[in-house]
């Protein structure tokens, strides 16, 4: 298989921003407002085991308003994660005997790598912001590796994948960045 690859820009990546609002209200509570999500977006509240406390998917269009009560919740760390197609934000807490501490620098927001496909070419971006690697395995239908490589040192990272000369089918795009991995089929036909 030949791959021809063109570095490309994308930086169109606000607009697909979702807007979000998080405010502690007393000493255990905090508001989660999000109005007029852009695509679908998963809530998800959980401890620092990663066990699940709380998760719910807003579809496109709609909004998400709720009061999180912690009183019961035992002392630790938690975290509030918004995800949607093109990114996950964190806002990291603590809950200790009398308190919930969140503070705006333990926020951290992850831009994911967007695959997409038109006709026989195959186009992978992503905003990295704090210039993190963007690693790529491509796969083909018998999990054959076809292709791996790793970009970086750009904001904008982008490749273009020509599958011209390839075979029509599906094609598994692997990707690793900070500290998450993706899987994305692609249906390729010429």
């Amino acid at each position: 298989m030949m791959f021809a690859a063109l570095v490309i820009l994308y930086s169109g990546y606000s607009a697909f921003a979702f807007e979000d609002s998080l405010k502690v209200n007393d000493q255990k509570s905090f508001d989660l407002v999000l109005s007029d999500v852009s695509n679908s977006t998963k809530i998800t509240l959980a401890d620092q085991r990663n066990n699940t406390l709380f998760e719910k998917t807003i579809k496109e269009g709609e909004s998400f308003m709720k009061t999180f009560n912690l009183e019961l919740l035992p002392s630790g760390k938690y975290k509030v994660e918004i995800e949607n197609a093109t990114r996950i934000k964190s806002y990291l807490f603590e809950v200790d005997t009398d308190s919930l501490l969140m503070a705006d620098a333990r926020t951290k927001e992850i831009y994911k790598p967007i695959v997409h496909e038109k006709g026989s070419a195959v186009y992978v971006t992503q905003f990295s912001p704090e210039n993190k690697p963007l690693y790529i395995a491509i796969f083909n239908d018998r999990n054959e590796l076809l292709h791996e490589e790793t970009l970086k040192g750009r904001i904008d990272l982008g490749k273009i994948y020509d599958f011209s000369k390839s075979e029509n089918g599906l094609y598994r795009f692997y990707l690793e960045s900070n500290g998450k991995s993706y899987d994305e089929l692609v249906y390729v036909e010429k």
